[in-house]
């Protein structure tokens, strides 16, 4: 919701992060660190036009009992928010004794490529042959993972739908075994019905049992307090099996738990895109940034290529708004331990030029940097991993000029930098797939680039030492 002036905002129930703007150079987020047993908080702003309160549930029944943090978050600018280390800060040291098994990284995803239909002829489905296909493209084109989403053990919400079994025309352990011989992760969809009817850990141990590195975990049921206590008891779960989560579908809110139990990749905090039978337009990309990602890690599955076709397909359910060139930005700018790329693998292959920037990015990346941003109008954010640099700059539904210092660079050194840029009539609704890409740029720290953002579009630039 927003931005609002506070005197507009008559609602007993903000969820959070809650970001109030001071003035033109304070910022203040609203959150809680180390969201643990309790239900999450949610912030009261139906009373007198100046204040806030917390809206609080808790059931200690007469006994001692240890509430999250409550957490202010002071900046000058609204990417301070976001660059804030101090939910993390603020949960227990690591859980986990051995860790190295945790691996975050880029993952194609069976789900949205339904019913599409390659040159060739081949139409992509929930079968053992389409994932062998995500399979081969993932290790040709240094992406790690394939997400196999809903429906591969059975119908989504039956509660006779058992996920240690695979549904006809899936054959998950030959899937398995085709991954690891490739090099590619496996990693697997589970919904609260059938963990709750089947037994848990059961399940996970299924699941391990037969090689997946990770779970996604879908559609969570219960009172906001019970649902803290079941997500602490899959994320155990997950790490006593050594595999990796993702959480979809309304769950608890990131408090910086990812420090305790680094295996809680990332979740759906927000809406992803064409998730909910729905797609958002671009303010809303811009916010996920500068508000969403206070919280932590977040999938909203970016990265489509096929803006003009993807809703012919059997799981998108509406016209995605958008340029290819802002979704390889939003790959840059939106912070998740897990990069689920949402289109098919000929679709990439179309704008090969493009997938290079893809291909390009780390599996993860070693920090985050707010260039600029402002809410509900543009963001640019750099990431580095290790000597290379990825900036990503996104706008609302206006064409954007923007001035991108590169002071972030190691001073006296010569850099090269490719820029993947909207065209000149790229726009989100009328011309969503005209980009057009800059080679062999020559830049330093003392660089200022100019660029151009199209209407909903976005802009992104891979910097490497001159000579790689």
């Amino acid at each position: 919701m927003g931005p609002l002036r506070r005197s507009e905002v008559r609602k007993d129930s903000l969820q959070i992060p809650v970001v109030v703007q001071l003035k033109d150079s304070c910022f203040l987020a609203l959150h809680e660190g180390a969201i643990d047993h309790f239900a999450p908080f949610t912030m009261d702003a139906s009373g007198e036009a100046q204040s806030l309160r917390f809206n609080t549930d808790y059931s200690p029944q007469g006994r001692a009992f240890q509430t999250s943090w409550r957490t202010f978050i002071l900046g000058q600018r609204a990417g301070d928010l976001v660059e804030s280390n101090l939910l993390v800060n603020l949960n227990p040291p690591n859980q986990i004794n051995d860790s190295g098994w945790i691996k975050p990284g880029k993952s194609l995803w069976d789900w949205r490529v339904w019913g599409y239909t390659t040159e060739d002829g081949y139409t992509y489905g929930p079968n053992t042959e389409s994932h062998k296909r995500f399979i081969d493209f993932a290790a040709e084109h240094n992406i790690q993972y394939l997400l196999i989403d809903a429906d591969w053990y059975g119908a989504e919400f039956s509660t006779e739908s058992d996920p240690a079994t695979a549904r006809e025309g899936i054959m998950i352990e030959e899937a398995m075994a085709y991954a690891r011989q490739r090099g590619v992760g496996l990693i697997l969809y589970l919904n609260d019905v059938g963990a709750k009817q089947f037994g848990l850990e059961r399940v996970l141990q299924q699941f391990a049992d037969w090689g997946a590195v990770g779970v996604k975990y879908g559609f969570m049921e219960g009172s906001p307090e019970e649902k803290v206590q079941h997500t602490r008891r899959v994320v155990a779960l997950c790490a006593k099996y050594q595999l990796m989560v993702n959480f979809h579908d309304h769950p608890v809110p990131p408090s910086g738990d990812r420090r305790s139990w680094p295996n809680l990749i990332t979740r759906e905090y927000g809406h992803a895109q064409t998730d909910s039978k729905r797609s958002y337009y671009p303010e809303t990309a811009v916010n996920q940034v500068l508000l969403n990602m206070i919280a932590g890690p977040i999938d909203m599955t970016n990265g489509w290529f096929d803006l003009n076709g993807a809703h012919t397909r059997e799981k998108v359910f509406e016209e995605i708004p958008g340029t290819v060139a802002a979704e390889v930005a939003k790959l840059i700018a939106v912070y998740s331990g897990w990069m689920v790329l949402p289109d098919a693998p000929e679709a990439y292959l179309v704008k090969a030029d493009l997938l290079e920037a893809i291909q390009q990015m780390p599996a993860q990346f070693d920090s985050l940097g707010v260039l600029d941003g402002k809410l509900d109008e543009h963001v640019s954010v750099v990431r580095r991993a290790g000597e290379e640099w990825f900036v990503g700059s996104l706008t609302n539904r206006e064409v954007r000029q923007l001035a991108i210092r590169l002071d972030f660079l190691p001073p006296g050194k010569t850099y090269v930098a490719t820029l993947y840029e909207d065209a000149e009539d790229t726009h989100y609704q009328n011309n969503k797939e005209a980009y057009r890409i800059r080679q062999n740029v020559v830049v330093t720290a003392d660089s200022v680039l100019s660029v151009q953002l199209a209407p909903g579009g976005g802009h992104a630039i891979h910097i490497f030492p001159h000579g790689k």
